[in-house]
């Protein structure tokens, strides 16, 4: 095993091997994490400065008293707790340092809600963005009137969307979509915040805001129609995130959740059930190679899923969402016109993400991102589904992506960030500038005005075409 895994690292390494002090290479653990990487350097920087290294409480009192030994090989001794170990933990229990810590985390959090509110601002000032908008305002307006899905309205989508609608119009007394454009943004930034914690848990509390930011940027920069929207794509990603995050504990507990929060995913948009598989290796992955923990993720979510049958027909929810998808998915034959439009859907994302896939391709191949690669897989996956390439599919490859890229930025140095920093907000900034005046399709005033002249307010109208805006 190589003793260093960072720039710093090796620096240290090479400094400790030239003065011929001892090395502690300390056992990293399983995962492999770089936290233990930084107590490495840490324990070295105290074998080589001394006492004063080691006053500065970086070094447990478990690793003092190391003992000089050949290098890649490590033996402690603890030489019994030092007086000043005791101050320095009472002086951490402290309230200021309670309220030091709690502002670390509170802060940051603060500015992550604000930023993805800012970057979600022309979807506070205008209201549709998207036809999916419509189809699910259509569907939550009958269910509002106390209709039901799959019976009095029919859409091939799952429910979840369509009940958040109705809830919406319900409350506000309008059919104002701004109230939904203002959940999917604290959606989005609790998602970030959710990758935030996983990765700072994981890496380092600077990759871990590193993660959230990459996050509300890369949610954000897509064509205003896609990017500013709260439909299907937008609604399920909170759940999914949940799902990555919570399957990556390994504990019984947490398998739990994640498969209920899987559910939900699928409940709102049904492509996320691909993302079962890499559930399941997420927990046995991380749960100790436990194949119990894959049975209760696979329960979960398949029971959550099911108790959408207490509020919608079971039978029609399966055929309308799952198995009469088959025209939509397979019915489409390969023209030259599909191929261009695949190839501009990538090319598309790779421009405008290119950070974060330059630092996935950075970070490269770690056995225990093995799951984070399968639920990128899946994402790609979703993206191909029905072979339309619609820019708000990449949605579902996101939380995947970020997970990987952002424990790259520790590698980076401070003018190296900057870079990156600029090569983020560029595409950002371009599209947040551009959502202000989306473009929109054909006006549908027009025709709901004929519509009402000709018919009386009781008579039902069919309206030939896909046009859910009337």
């Amino acid at each position: 095993m190589r003793p260093y895994h960072c720039r710093g690292a090796r620096r240290s390494y090479r400094h400790a091997r030239n003065t011929h002090a001892a090395l502690l290479t300390a056992c990293l653990d399983a995962q492999r994490r770089p936290r233990c990487t930084r107590l490495v350097v840490r324990v070295i920087e105290a074998r080589l400065h001394g006492e004063q290294a080691r006053r500065t409480g970086l070094v447990p009192t478990s690793l003092i008293g190391v003992t000089e030994m050949a290098p890649h090989t490590v033996s402690t001794s603890v030489s019994g707790p030092m007086p000043h170990l005791a101050d320095e933990r009472a002086m951490s229990s402290s309230p200021q340092s309670r309220a030091l810590k709690g502002q670390a985390v509170w802060v940051p959090s603060i500015l992550v809600v604000a930023g993805s509110l800012v970057l979600r601002l022309p979807g506070l000032v205008h209201q549709l963005f998207d036809p999916d908008e419509a189809a699910i305002a259509t569907m939550g307006m009958v269910v509002s009137r106390g209709g039901v899905l799959y019976r009095d309205v029919i859409d091939r989508k799952p429910p979840l969307a369509p009940f958040l609608y109705a809830a919406s119009f319900i409350i506000t007394g309008s059919r104002d979509l701004r109230p939904l454009h203002l959940f999917a943004a604290l959606e989005i930034a609790a998602a970030a915040l959710l990758l935030a914690w996983e990765v700072r848990r994981r890496v380092s509390v600077r990759a871990g805001w590193w993660a959230a930011g990459l996050v509300l940027a890369a949610a954000i920069a897509f064509r205003p129609t896609d990017s500013q929207a709260a439909n299907f794509s937008h609604l399920a990603l909170l759940p999914g995130c949940a799902a990555i995050v919570l399957a990556r504990r390994g504990t019984r507990r947490s398998a739990v959740g994640a498969g209920v929060c899987l559910g939900l995913a699928v409940l709102t948009r049904q492509t996320w059930i691909i993302g079962l598989a890499p559930a399941v290796v997420a927990v046995w992955l991380h749960g100790r190679r436990r194949a119990s923990r894959g049975v209760i993720v696979t329960a979960t979510t398949l029971a959550t899923v099911a108790s959408i049958g207490l509020v919608v027909p079971l039978s029609g929810f399966v055929h309308w969402t799952f198995t009469g998808n088959g025209s939509l998915l397979f019915d489409v034959s390969p023209t030259a016109k599909l191929t261009d439009r695949a190839l501009l859907a990538i090319a598309g994302f790779v421009l405008a993400h290119a950070a974060v896939c330059w630092l996935v391709i950075r970070r490269g191949w770690h056995r225990d991102d093995l799951d984070l690669w399968l639920w990128l897989a899946a994402g790609l996956i979703a993206v191909a589904a029905g072979l339309r390439f619609f820019e708000h599919y990449w949605m579902q490859a996101l939380p995947p992506l970020c997970l990987l890229a952002a424990p790259t930025i520790e590698r980076f140095t401070r003018n190296g960030r900057r870079v990156m920093v600029a090569f983020v907000a560029v595409p950002t900034v371009f599209a947040w500038w551009a959502a202000w005046s989306p473009a929109h399709r054909a006006n549908p005033a027009p025709l709901v005005a004929e519509v009402r002249e000709d018919t009386r307010p009781n008579q039902t109208v069919a309206v030939w075409g896909s046009f859910p805006e009337i």
